[in-house]
């Protein structure tokens, strides 16, 4: 393994190519501001490109108004469709979601509000129509190819590693799918990169401001998908590394204002002292006797029999006694049966990491992998741990949350974009590549 220049990241003499004219190509040439915005807007047109042409090519259906909703974007549509409105009591006007039944009209906490205040908002000026909502979202979230080219500039200023992750995830097969669901997977994805990105330039600038808008970006992200809840800690812990408790502190506050204001809310309002009603009922589907690793989605009338065998007034509860009830059978399943749990945990870290997804289309991921491995053991090697937990904080913690509960493609994607960029440092290391770092972070 040929060793990489990381000298100026324990040094802190970092490339901003914010404040610097010029970034150093690989090659010694040098790329201005003019060259990325360039280089940026032609990454965001093949991706939109790509994602438009798979809309309207092979899923053609979901541009029809008529066309019917699934369970969970239908209440995305409804509750972002509220807000439109102007309603903001957050009321889950749909029936029923997986094993619960919660009656229609009454408030819940099941789906936090990050995705349907984006799509909400979306609404507002396109009005409650879910395929116009599909397109500005694939046009949104086309933003993600060119701030990971930006991204890699800024922390290591090489020109072709950086040009590689952004025309990856331009076509990057589960981006191009999902981009046109109504899920908030590529909304995360869109606000756990920009929140990457602004921590490092707060760091560099030593800017409070912009560690407030990165801590209020990643809480916004944790709002859209709750198993980023950790991320906190790997910012935190990026800028402690740095010494900067200062900016730690603030980072972890901001962070976690957001995603607070709306716990208190769900204890206020429900009685409810958690992120979602939805957490419980993870922790039980992820580790009770039908699980094998995956989520137990195929025996839904095994697990609702037994639930209905415990508590016989099961489907007539609201949100905060359905709640209380997948809390009760998680922990009875925790105390009574430990080396079920145990068992499952290599299961799903294999189901997390592994490319066979029900998806179908994630043997990109097989391949990133190797080299992802080894752009982790690179920057470790090199002594530049707190890249590696500034890169790696998103994934460890949809990889935590994913083990207390169960894995899915759908939340491994959300930090597919940290895969990427450390496969890239991986890709460049290589002894046979000819890629050289002039300048890190």
């Amino acid at each position: 393994m040929r060793k990489l220049p990381l000298a100026p990241i324990l040094n802190g003499n970092e490339l901003d190519i914010i404040d610097k004219p010029e970034a150093q190509s690989p090659a010694g040439r040098q790329i201005g501001p003019a060259s990325i915005a360039i280089i940026s807007v032609l990454l965001f047109v093949c991706a939109a490109a790509a994602r438009v042409a798979y809309l309207r090519y092979q899923t053609p259906k979901l541009l029809e108004k008529s066309q019917s909703l699934s369970y969970d974007e239908a209440e995305y549509s409804d509750l972002a469709a509220q807000i439109a409105s102007g309603q903001f009591s957050y009321i889950q006007r749909l029936p029923y979601q997986a094993l619960r039944s919660v009656p229609t009209g009454q408030q819940t906490a099941f789906r936090t509000p990050g995705f349907p205040v984006v799509l909400g908002l979306i609404y507002s000026i396109v009005g409650i129509d879910p395929s116009r909502g599909r397109v500005i979202l694939m046009l949104l979230t086309s933003l993600i190819a060119p701030l990971l080219f930006v991204l890699y500039l800024y922390l290591f200023g090489a020109t072709i590693p950086a040009l590689f992750c952004g025309l990856c995830w331009a076509f990057w097969p589960t981006s191009v799918v999902m981009s046109g669901w109504l899920y908030g997977e590529e909304t995360a994805t869109l606000l756990a990169v920009v929140s990457v990105l602004t921590t490092a330039i707060a760091a560099r600038r030593k800017s409070i401001p912009l560690t407030v808008a990165a801590g209020l970006v990643a809480g916004t992200a944790i709002l859209v998908r709750g198993f980023l809840i950790l991320i906190p800690l790997a910012f935190g812990g990026y800028l402690l590394s740095r010494r900067k408790p200062g900016l730690a502190i603030v980072m972890m506050v901001s962070c976690l204002a957001l995603p607070g204001a709306w716990m208190v809310r769900n204890l206020v309002t429900l009685g409810l002292p958690s992120l979602s009603s939805e957490t419980t009922e993870v922790l039980w589907l992820g580790n009770n006797a039908w699980p094998r690793g995956s989520w137990p989605h195929d025996t839904w009338e095994a697990q609702h029999k037994y639930l209905l065998e415990k508590d016989p007034n099961f489907d007539s509860l609201d949100d905060l006694g359905v709640y209380r009830v997948f809390g009760r059978e998680a922990l009875a399943d925790l105390r009574n049966h430990p080396k079920h749990i145990l068992w499952l945990l290599p299961r799903k870290a294999l189901i997390f990491f592994g490319p066979g997804s029900w998806l179908g289309i994630d043997w990109v991921f097989a391949l990133l992998l190797p080299i992802f491995a080894f752009g982790m053991i690179t920057l470790w090697k090199e002594k530049s741990r707190r890249l590696l937990l500034l890169l790696s904080g998103p994934i460890a913690s949809s990889f935590i949350v994913c083990l207390l509960g169960f894995p899915d493609i759908r939340y491994r994607h959300v930090t597919d974009p940290m895969f990427l960029l450390l496969g890239a440092i991986g890709l460049s290391a290589l002894p046979i590549t000819k890629l050289r770092h002039r300048h890190e972070i």
